[in-house]
């Protein structure tokens, strides 16, 4: 009986403590809304942690990023004592703001120029840093916790105006992939503090009864609960759940910069049909003006009969690729739209354009000197690396599981058999390994491959461009003053084929630039360059 009012005394404190500034600890999860800096409006999201004790302050550490591809972080550090509140952020210069916490989890501060204001509450974070002369807000903050990110709030004619930066923001914040891989990076961390937990002393009816009516047996198998740090194999069960979240942790951050370098392809290759369908408008208005030249002179004979009608088959079949192709662009930004978590059928309605490379002043690479750098940064290879060294652990739990009372593992017949399991994992999971490093090899190569070749197509399709541009524009020209020769029923077949050329040559031309970027954007996410930079630096 005084066991069992020990054991009630010991709930009551524990449930006392968890329960006390609740706030605080329903804060944490991951929210998104918008932040002022200097009258600039930017949408940004964060992930606020639990709050840890650290002495007498509760301290919340967390950065704020806005949702663009080139975000870099924000930190923010706060702490919270009985009665009072600081706050320091880069964002906010380099002074450390005290505030009085008058109310729940607000607290108001000022000094000789600023007055700064800081509310927490369950799915709210409110901030606002105001000047004491002018009255105006230097840096405010207003989010809510949400898990979605919605589209960023633009100006009416912007709306659906999306460029490379932002859409690649919301790869790395918003995409569906990544939203439901980052729940699991979540588990993982969980399953660390639960492995942690079970090295603490703790206990269910189970033990509570085994106590009391079990005898001396019962208090033996109690001890596994009581007492289970005594026990080698959950001191690796822990390091085990810490390497798995490691390898968890690295396979998310592979898994958004694969999501990141879809979006970046399609945004090329959009913005590559973008600029071939803008050509063939332009061409087909030219077209239209040949025919009508021909029809006319048809009209007076100065050109073989049927030139007129053979001629407009050209332009109607040019009608039918820029149709076509419209088709699909249409369906090439709708699933632009629909990675990044915006609606597949009105989420972007332009895609603004971006600097175009001057290819004449780019080099040539070799693979060789990237191979290694690319394996040596491999997300997946770090993760394989930590899922070694997990199976090891687990292993070696199981070896010395038998000695917990609390554990189904056994010194058995199958023991032996047990263990041998294990190393065999461990021995798949290293083949894995070599296979990775081969596939890391083998897609460098192809990048620089097509990065290289993109230069060499660029060189061929600019001669070819000059060549064929001069051509129908001498005959274009012969054309319109009447040259002899228009009379020759081969004449309009050679226009026919000049501006076939031409059209074939701008595609080159253009496919060359845009081939150029997705390779330099496949080779930046090997590389860990570019917008693929900062992939662990998350807010998940």
């Amino acid at each position: 009986m005084k066991f069992m009012k020990f054991s009630t005394s010991i709930l009551l404190a524990a449930f006392t403590v968890g329960c006390r500034d609740v706030n605080l600890q329903q804060l944490s999860g991951r929210y998104q809304g918008t932040m002022i800096v200097n009258s600039v409006t930017s949408q940004v999201v964060t992930e606020v942690p639990v709050a840890k004790q650290k002495g007498q302050f509760k301290t919340l550490e967390f950065s704020v990023f806005r949702t663009l591809g080139s975000a870099k972080p924000e930190r923010i550090f706060i702490q919270i004592a009985d009665s009072f509140m600081t706050l320091q952020s880069p964002m906010l210069g380099t002074k450390e703001y005290k505030l009085n916490r008058r109310s729940g989890n607000c607290g108001f501060g000022e000094n000789i120029d600023r007055k700064i204001k800081l509310c927490l509450a369950v799915g709210k974070v409110d901030l606002d840093l105001t000047d004491k002369q002018t009255e105006q807000l230097i840096v405010s903050a207003r989010l809510i916790k949400d898990g979605a990110l919605p589209p960023a709030p633009k100006s009416g004619e912007q709306e659906g105006h999306y460029s490379l930066d932002e859409l690649m923001g919301r790869a790395r914040f918003s995409n569906y992939t990544v939203s439901q891989d980052a729940e699991r990076v979540f588990q993982s961390k969980q399953r660390i503090k639960i492995a942690v937990g079970n090295l603490l002393p703790h206990f269910n009816m189970r033990d509570l009864l085994a106590f009391v009516s079990g005898g001396p047996l019962g208090g033996v198998e109690a001890i596994g609960s009581f007492l289970p740090f005594l026990f080698p194999s959950n001191w690796y069960k822990v390091d085990e759940a810490k390497d798995l979240a490691k390898a968890k942790s690295k396979s998310f951050a592979s898994l958004r910069g694969n999501e990141m370098q879809y979006v970046e392809t399609t945004y090329y290759l959009v913005s590559r049909d973008l600029a071939i369908q803008e050509f063939l408008q332009k061409d087909l208005l030219n077209q239209k003006e040949i025919h009508r030249i021909i029809e006319k002179k048809e009209s007076f004979g100065l050109v073989p009969p049927k030139s007129a009608e053979n001629y407009r088959l050209t332009v109607l079949a040019m009608e039918q690729d820029l149709l076509q192709l419209n088709t699909l662009i249409e369906l090439e930004q709708s699933s632009l739209a629909h990675a990044v978590a915006l609606p597949a059928s009105s989420g972007i309605k332009k895609l603004l354009p971006i600097t175009l490379p001057d290819l004449a002043s780019e080099s040539e690479l070799n693979p060789r000197d990237f191979v290694k750098i690319a394996q040596e940064k491999s997300f997946e290879i770090a993760t394989l690396n930590y899922l070694i060294k997990a199976i090891k652990l687990n292993t070696k739990a199981h070896a010395w599981g038998f000695l917990d009372p609390n554990s189904d593992d056994v010194m058995g017949f199958g023991y032996a058999a047990t263990l041998r399991v294990g190393k065999s994992g461990e021995r798949e999971l290293i083949n894995k390994k070599e296979e990775t490093l081969s596939l890391i090899d083998q897609k460098t190569v192809m990048a620089i491959a097509e990065y290289n070749n993109s230069l060499r197509s660029y060189k061929i399709a600019k001669t070819g461009l000059v060549s064929a541009d001069e051509r129908i524009n001498r005959l274009r020209r012969q054309l319109q003053i009447g040259d002899a020769r228009i009379t020759d029923e081969y004449f309009v077949q050679e226009i026919v084929n000049a501006n076939g050329l031409l059209l074939k040559s701008n595609a080159n031309h253009i496919t060359a630039i845009y081939a150029f970027l997705m390779a330099k954007s496949k080779l930046q996410r090997l590389m860990l360059e570019g917008f693929y930079r900062d992939l662990e630096l998350t807010t998940q």
